[in-house]
This record gives structure tokens, C-alpha cells and sequence, in this order.
């Protein structure tokens, strides 16, 4: 069994499935916002997802693919994304 990872963990170019929206490690106070947030863009359980790029520097903000569209997300948002990697 593979053991649980976040958006931000995953190796670049490697297709995920995201598995649930835990906003409970995001440091900010509102957090429900974040989840809602995440859910209307379309970070639902089941879709397919990938790290495609992270910033230079600060390794912030993060590219990543989900279905066919390309997302910019906070580090911290992404650490909110439980993923599983594809077999």
C-alpha cells in the first residue's frame, strides 16, 4: 500500500489522483474558504492531476495539470490535496 501524499510531494510529470481536500494543515484562519476554493476549481476527489512546474526560487507558486487545464496554486494550498500516484 502506498503511503498517503500531497499535491506538493509528488515527482514533476507524474500522474496523480487526488483523494481528498484536507484544508485542516493550511496556516491560514478561514479555512473552509480554501477548501471551497479548491473545489470550485476543480480539485474534486478521482481527478487526474500532475506537478508540472515549481518557482525557482521560493518553490512558490506551483504549475499543475489538472484534467487539461493548467492551474497556479499556493504551496500551501497544494499541501491541502491528498493524492495517491498512478500504478
Amino acid at each position: 500500500m502506498q503511503t498517503p501524499l500531497t499535491l506538493d510531494q509528488i515527482p514533476k510529470n507524474k500522474k496523480a489522483f487526488i483523494t481528498a481536500i484536507d484544508d485542516r494543515s493550511h496556516p491560514h484562519a478561514e479555512l473552509s474558504n480554501i477548501e471551497k476554493r479548491l473545489l470550485e476549481m476543480g480539485f474534486v476527489e478521482g481527478a487526474p492531476v500532475m506537478l508540472l512546474h515549481e518557482a525557482p526560487f521560493s518553490k512558490d507558486p506551483l504549475i499543475v495539470r489538472l484534467r487539461n487545464n493548467r492551474i497556479a496554486i499556493r504551496r500551501s494550498e497544494a499541501k491541502c490535496i491528498q493524492v495517491q500516484l498512478q500504478l
